[in-house]
């Protein structure tokens, strides 16, 4: 039999077998991080996410769900993504149930970020990109979590977002009265009147300018008796602001302009006032705050005086 030349024969592409979905839920599950499809500067695919297409394009519906039990949480994070991306029949509210308590952690990747998160956060993360529930789901998730006192941020973010339903009032009035600061953003969205001595003590405890939820919540239950305790706060506000962080400035005065009323308006023109004598450097935070606060209610008499003041500043 007539050989080939040497040469000849490292003219010719090695052969490589086609990896197994075993061998590639191995490779998924020994990787550093959950990555998207573009990531770094570049926007590029990365060898983990190679491998996740062959794994994906590989696997069928079964044995995409039995990975969904995985112990790598990056294979069962690539196992949702699978499915979702194969537009599998799957009850994605069972699944992300079973997943309200995985507080396992995982190395994410997207764009240039990379980040640590609990599983049961990608998972959600993943069902609110894809919308792979129904606005009545979304409800039952968010009931879930707060029943199972889940730990995942995704229940402080649904609790913000949510006006849960009638049934959940009391748990809510609760967790808020328990200092739970995203069920006070929850209880506001009833805007119950009994409530209203709840929120005020929040907004004048004092770790209330350490996050944003006591102003969200004065923003969702607008009641006109809140008008003094916002102003009792400016202080602090200023504080932030030196601190900082203008977040809180931004949120007060969102809480303030929601009154719609004369008493709001005149209070914000003379804030106005005395921000630029006594804060002069941080004029340009303030104006912009304002004005974003303003926003909303563009047809309203109320605020005419604030709006007025904005105006002179306008033509200076």
């Amino acid at each position: 039999m007539r050989l080939l030349p040497s040469f000849l024969l490292l003219c010719i592409p090695a052969i490589v077998p086609a990896q197994t979905l075993a061998e590639l839920t191995d490779t998924l599950a020994k990787a550093e991080t959950l990555d998207d499809e573009a990531i770094g500067d570049g926007g590029e695919k990365s060898a983990t996410y190679r491998t996740y297409e062959q794994f994906r394009d590989l696997a069928t519906r079964e044995e995409l769900i039995t990975r969904l039990l995985h112990k790598s949480p990056i294979v069962r994070g690539y196992a949702a993504r699978a499915l979702a991306d194969k537009k599998e029949k799957v009850d994605w509210l069972a699944v992300l149930r079973a997943h309200a308590a995985d507080l396992q952690e995982v190395g994410t990747f997207r764009g240039c970020v990379k980040a640590q998160e609990r599983f049961g956060d990608v998972l959600i993360e993943l069902a609110r990109e894809r919308k792979l529930l129904s606005d009545e789901q979304w409800l039952d998730l968010a009931e879930t979590l707060v029943q199972q006192k889940s730990q995942l941020a995704a229940r402080d973010g649904l609790l913000r977002t949510l006006k849960l339903r009638d049934g959940m009032l009391h748990t809510l009035r609760d967790l808020a009265k328990g200092g739970d600061r995203s069920a006070h953003i929850a209880l506001a969205r009833y805007g119950i009147q009994k409530d209203l001595p709840l929120l005020v003590d929040f907004l004048r405890s004092k770790d209330a300018l350490q996050g944003n939820e006591a102003l969200l919540a004065a923003q969702l239950h607008p009641d006109p008796t809140l008008l003094h305790v916002l102003e009792e706060i400016e202080p602090a506000v200023w504080k932030r602001v030196e601190a900082g962080s203008s977040t809180q400035m931004r949120e007060w005065l969102a809480a303030i302009a929601a009154q719609q009323s004369e008493g709001a308006g005149t209070f914000l023109a003379g804030f106005l006032q005395r921000a630029g004598e006594a804060h002069p450097a941080a004029m340009r935070e303030v104006l912009q705050h304002l004005k974003a606060a303003l926003v909303p209610y563009p047809n309203c008499a109320a605020l005419e005086p604030v709006r007025e003041q904005l105006r002179k500043r306008a033509r200076r």
